[in-house]
């Protein structure tokens, strides 16, 4: 993992000036140094974090044959794009770069089709005067861009486009409120005016005619695996899985492991040892004060034995005292890019260094295991069942919104065309949401038309949320100041193919325990993961962190600025404290609006919206 940014004129250089303080906005990524490149009227820059053994050494942008390649990321499928190598060149240690730009040369655009791999790209076509922009197949690298008359501007970061003096430097409203109101959405607007996020399995070009955009690959064009046997799904399930873990095993040094004890990061540690023949060094979090002991134990239970059933060397990382809101330049910074603010951000900075710290560069993650079966989905069995009682209960105290949790989780899977219906239905925002955001139309949840099937559309609704959600991207960012890359098997495209494939109840059948994905790897889970009925739950460390803090809370919430532009409504911001330390709300919302509140004071200066 790495980082990007380019800037592209039809007419006139790019000068220093303009594109420097681009690349340095970027320089938390750049563990192994920085490059840029200019040509006439392209540049293109490029931060170095080698975690590959191809990787090492190399500056980019490389020329190749014609071209010049900026890619920050993996290429996993090798194998697939080896042929465009000419004589002479040695694909075993050709680095991902020089074989896209090969490939590039050999396909066009449409070698991006061949490749599997989580990664950024920028290539510029010196034959074509043009500039390929692209983001792998399931969008687990971000890539940020902007169009404007100037110059069309992109960057790994939101924050990096931004810093270019012709884009506009002000927040995307109707970002903004699908934000506050939780609000389902599946468009590509960022939380700032004018600068788009490059949809997953998508490239840009830009070239003297402007700039185009096309989908080369699309989870709906998965191979249909409905009406196949348990037996035939776990086998293409598990050999999915195998592949995107022993891809994710290439690296310079050896990789760690992030578990937690549950379903997802146990699969990946088992499967690492019992089908690849290695073991991984877990990382986990550990709580000591909670409000379930019991719940507390049994988790710690279940890392011990995950490590200890395939000999792994465990490193416990206490993290009570780890909350967001204790660290706040910290906090400052992951809100330079956007509100989306997690309230494990503490907790996390500290699991990130002490991986860092033991000189691991890698860590694998189990995030993303719910494309295939998220433990939310256990809702609809509940319904399937007619545990109606228990389903509102449960939904009710689920943090997630309870209208969105009924539907997305519990309806979609057993009746797709209800869901579809109540998602279309207009509730109207909360009573608390201000004027200005009012009215806003939240990107549209509908997805296209060319799916096969209304089941298959809401399932992909539910990945969008997931893997465009900006809160990964936080994740990726914070990581890497601690000099560690997240790689997430996950969200592989093999891995995600099957999740589409197959259908919604051949995943869920009772739950993720008794599911596909829980038998897949149930001979690699040691019996107390087995027997899961619970997985952690952080509500009550967030809980105690927001008592902790609150007169800071209650400062950042005095007199916000949220309510004096209208987002809020006036005093809606106490109230919704005030509501959560009385326990009558839950932390949700203040949550939110602390969030959105602090992201505006550090990214958007107050100047701009004084009066003239």
């Amino acid at each position: 993992m790495s980082g990007l940014a380019a800037v592209y004129r039809r007419d006139g250089a790019v000068t220093d000036e303009r594109f420097e303080p681009l690349l340095d906005s970027l320089d938390y990524r750049g563990h192994d140094g920085r490059d840029r490149w200019h040509g006439d009227g392209v540049a293109l820059g490029h931060q170095h974090f080698w975690t590959t053994p191809q990787a090492v050494g190399e500056r980019q942008p490389v020329a190749v044959d014609g071209t010049v390649v900026a890619l920050a990321g993996r290429l996993d499928d090798r194998d697939a794009l080896a042929p465009a190598l000419p004589a002479g060149v040695d694909r075993t240690t050709a680095s991902d770069a020089t074989l896209i730009g090969h490939a590039y040369r050999e396909w066009g655009v449409d070698c991006l089709d061949r490749t599997v791999g989580a990664f950024g790209l920028l290539l510029w076509d010196r034959h074509r005067n043009l500039l390929v922009v692209a983001r792998d197949k399931t969008g687990i690298r971000h890539l940020f861009f902007a169009v404007t008359d100037e110059a069309f501007v992109v960057g790994s970061d939101a924050a990096t486009v931004r810093r270019h003096p012709a884009v506009a430097d002000g927040p995307d409203e109707s970002s903004l409120a699908a934000f506050l109101e939780q609000t389902p959405t599946v468009g590509d607007a960022g939380f700032y005016e004018g600068v788009s996020r490059v949809p997953p399995g998508t490239h840009l070009v830009a070239d003297a005619d402007g700039v185009r955009t096309e989908r080369y690959w699309h989870p709906a064009d998965a191979p249909d695996l409905g009406g196949r046997s348990s037996a035939e799904l776990q086998r293409r399930l598990r050999d999915a899985v195998r592949q995107a873990l022993q891809a994710r095993l290439r690296c310079r040094d050896d990789p760690a492991s992030l578990l937690s004890g549950g379903l997802d990061s146990s699969a990946l540690a088992g499967v690492a040892a019992a089908d690849l023949d290695r073991r991984l060094s877990p990382f986990s979090m550990v709580f000591e004060a909670v409000d379930d002991e019991r719940l507390t134990r049994d988790e710690r239970v279940r890392i011990h034995d995950v490590a200890t059933a395939h000999d792994l060397p465990l490193t416990e990382v206490p993290a009570d005292d780890a909350h967001a809101l204790s660290t706040p330049a910290a906090l400052d910074e992951a809100l330079s890019e956007s509100p989306c603010l997690d309230p494990l951000l503490g907790a996390n900075d500290r699991l990130y260094r002490r991986v860092g710290g033991a000189d691991h560069r890698v860590a694998l993650t189990g995030h993303g295991g719910n494309v295939l079966n998220g433990t939310r989905l256990a809702y609809a069995d509940l319904l399937r069942r007619g545990r109606l009682v228990k389903l509102l209960r449960a939904a009710r105290r689920d943090p997630m919104p309870t209208r969105w949790v009924l539907t997305w989780y519990g309806i979609a899977p057993v009746v797709p065309s209800l869901a579809a219906r109540l998602s279309d239905a207009d509730a109207g925002p909360p009573e608390w949401i201000g004027p200005e955001l009012r009215d806003r139309e939240p990107t549209s949840p509908s997805a296209p038309g060319r799916f096969r099937s209304v089941h298959r559309t809401r399932a992909y609704e539910r990945m969008v949320a997931i893997q465009r959600a900006h809160k990964l991207h936080v994740g990726h960012r914070r990581a890497l100041r601690q000099a560690v890359t997240l790689r997430m098997p996950y969200l592989d495209a093999r891995v995600v193919s099957v999740a589409f494939g197959a259908r919604p109840m051949d995943l869920l059948a009772n739950g993720q325990q008794n599911g596909l994905f829980g038998a897949t790897f149930e001979d690699v889970y040691p019996p107390s993961v087995r027997s899961i009925r619970k997985g952690r739950h952080f509500d009550a460390f967030v809980r105690r962190g927001l008592h902790a803090h609150v007169d800071y809370l209650q400062r950042q919430l005095e007199s916000p600025r949220i309510e004096s532009r209208g987002y809020v409504r006036d005093g809606a911001a106490r109230d919704q404290l005030a509501a959560f330390l009385d326990g009558e709300a839950p932390w949700t919302v203040p949550w939110r609006l602390f969030a959105c509140e602090r992201w505006l004071q550090v990214t958007d200066p107050p100047d701009r919206h004084a009066p003239t």
